[in-house]
């Protein structure tokens, strides 16, 4: 993960803000899937881990408008069908972008589990649910006002991505959850509130400096109360690594080419 080049990378991929005790880590937007790509993935994950490792307090994980959106989860799994196509029906090998996405979502949502600084997500525009995951594993989540979560988990034919059904499920509860997956309930910024998915809706123009108003907010509390209440948090949360190891992070299966059901 230590490679030479991660900050020039980095560079193409998000810009990094420090200010104090709080580090912006604001992705560039793109309409490109963060992760499948090695030298992407290596430079996110670097940064997390600096993040977590220079004494920062809190943590802003901005993601614009395309980034975790529908079509770039789509653009992946069509790329994973063509290679699939042109090697034929007797390979069985884990597609290397499919094994990229898996270990930087697996990386993601482990620092986000085990973190000792306060994480706060903050979103805009469509969030495809088989990514969603990859927020509510955050502290606090607050998204712009046009932001909508996209759910095609059941219609898309693979595993929900991201741990998104055990995060679903602390938060909704077994039977709500699956009913709104199962039915492919898409939702708004105020019906994601409203169910507790999103802590705030702010804005369009003012989505950054809400977050870093709340940041500093974090920021300005003491420190040992903030690793006590992320150490207990992580304490009820000891099932995740259960979830993961029997399930993953999904996206294990890319759908049939004749859409026939997978036994």
């Amino acid at each position: 993960m230590d490679t030479p080049n991660w900050k020039a990378k980095a560079m193409d991929l998000f810009d990094i803000e420090k200010h104090g005790s709080v580090t912006t880590l604001r992705l560039k937007p793109t309409d490109s899937l963060i992760g499948h790509d090695v030298g992407d993935r290596d430079a996110l994950l670097r940064a997390l881990y600096d993040a977590g490792a220079t004494q920062q307090k809190v943590l802003i994980f901005e993601v614009p408008e395309g980034r975790f959106s529908p079509a770039a989860v789509d653009r992946v799994l069509e790329r994973g069908q063509e290679i699939l196509a042109q090697k034929g029906p007797r390979f069985k090998g884990k597609l290397h972008l499919l094994l990229s996405l898996q270990y930087t979502y697996e990386w993601v949502i482990n620092f986000l589990h085990e973190s000792t600084i306060v994480v706060v997500a903050a979103f805009d525009g469509e969030v495809d649910f088989d990514l969603l995951g990859l927020l509510l594993g955050c502290d606090y989540r607050i998204c712009s006002e046009r932001a909508r979560l996209v759910n095609r988990v059941v219609e898309r034919g693979v595993g929900p991505a991201s741990a998104l059904l055990w995060y679903l499920s602390r938060s909704l509860g077994d039977s709500q959850a699956m009913g709104l997956l199962l039915e492919g309930r898409s939702l708004d910024a105020s019906e994601a509130r409203d169910l507790g998915l999103v802590n705030q809706v702010a804005p369009v123009e003012q989505l950054g400096r809400e977050a870093r108003a709340l940041a500093d907010r974090l920021a300005a509390k003491p420190t040992e109360a903030l690793h006590s209440l992320l150490a207990a948090r992580a304490a009820t949360n000891s099932d995740l690594a259960r979830y993961l190891k029997e399930f993953g992070v999904g996206f294990e299966h890319l759908p049939r080419q004749d859409g026939g059901r997978k036994r």
